[in-house]
């Protein structure tokens, strides 16, 4: 009896990058080349930079708290520090571990490399589900090669957790539709952004700003939401948000340390706002609210392209959470540094390579794929 033969399809034929440019959606197996290989290029440059990029002044103070926490000693009471413990706390252990050592500083860095991959995958997850997977790849190594984040993000400081928190905290309230364990899990993360740090206020400001604006663009019947279950959400969202730095600030008041732990983390960082007050706050506050108008009047744009609105409300909430953080950075943030421009730089870069690619020859616009449910 014959046995018929089974012809294999063209895509078993195919080379691999042929099918990582179609899994990616991209235009032919060179742009897949191309991207793979300057993502390699982006980790073997940022491996480099690690070993011999010059130590900021911060990461030696974040490696002491921690060598304070590994001999005993208490945050605030014993070592001075304005950031909240959490960082501290949770690299003791691995501080241990690694034992002291000229090299420590180096160390430590390697240690936060999974969270620059897990900033690099929210980067993508978000391209993604916002425009597809090609505009996800793109951004990544787009962000990843840009001064500002790049030298930045490789240091050992408290900011490149926080902004890792922050990133999965967005990523999850865009990757469908808003429930209340979806708000719980969200709350959760930003919640131990704020443990991390208090600079977390400004997330807070961003994402009401853009949730509230974002639903108003929208509308709330097409976004088949009910005022009830909008208030479930939100409820569930600000209370676990107040959970991790609650439990930490019952720690240190239950330990007798709040008067320390209050002005270190609070009145310090108040008074060092106020005496580099050397800006007209009025004038950014006006330059700022202009700026977001414009802004919102782009989102509004975006949306009105977007057929979906379950997308379109994805995509304007994520654009006004970029664009209200750095409104809120510029008209309340006095003392600015490049580390608070860390959680700005990936959600921007989403959209810069979803507006070069649609305007690259030969590629379909990704303002308009196929709605995702």
């Amino acid at each position: 009896m014959a046995v018929p033969l089974v012809r294999s399809t063209p895509i078993e034929h195919a080379s691999f990058f042929r099918r990582g440019a179609a899994y990616f959606g991209m235009s032919g197996p060179a742009e897949c080349i191309a991207a793979a290989s300057l993502f390699a290029l982006m980790i073997v440059f940022r491996i480099v930079n690690m070993l011999h990029y010059r130590f900021d002044s911060d990461e030696p103070q974040h490696l002491h708290v921690i060598w304070g926490w590994v001999h005993g000693f208490v945050q605030y009471r014993d070592l001075f520090d304005n950031h909240m413990p959490l960082f501290h706390i949770a690299l003791a252990p691995i501080f241990g571990l690694i034992g002291e050592r000229v090299s420590i500083l180096y160390w430590m860095r390697f240690m936060l490399l999974p969270v620059y991959f897990v900033a690099a995958w929210c980067t993508y997850r978000i391209g993604t589900l916002l425009f597809s997977r090609r505009v996800g790849a793109w951004a990544v190594i787009l962000v990843g090669f840009y001064p500002g984040y790049h030298f930045t993000s490789l240091e050992f400081r408290t900011d490149n957790v926080w902004v890792a928190l922050w990133l999965l905290c967005v990523v999850v309230l865009v990757s469908g539709t808003l429930t209340v364990p979806r708000a719980i899990v969200a709350g959760t993360l930003l919640g131990l952004c704020f443990a991390v740090s208090m600079k977390s206020t400004l997330f807070f400001i961003s994402l009401l700003a853009a949730a509230v604006v974002t639903l108003f663009l929208v509308g709330r019947d097409k976004a088949g939401q009910s005022w009830v279950h909008l208030a479930r959400c939100a409820a569930a969202f600000f209370t676990t948000t107040l959970m991790a730095p609650g439990v930490i600030i019952a720690f240190f008041a239950l330990e007798g340390l709040w008067p320390e732990f209050r002005y270190c983390v609070f009145d310090f960082n108040v008074l060092a706002h106020a005496i580099a007050n050397g800006h007209h706050s009025a004038r950014f506050l006006v330059i700022s609210s202009i700026a977001f108008a414009c802004v919102i009047y782009a989102t509004r744009q975006v949306i009105r392209a977007t057929g979906d609105p379950a997308l379109a409300f994805r995509r304007g909430f994520v654009l006004l959470t970029c664009a209200s953080y750095l409104a809120a950075l510029y008209s309340f943030w006095l003392l600015r540094t490049r580390q608070d421009y860390l959680p700005y730089h990936p959600l921007a870069f989403v959209f810069l390579a979803s507006a070069i690619i649609s305007v690259s020859p030969g590629s379909e616009p990704p303002i308009l794929p196929s709605p995702r449910r």
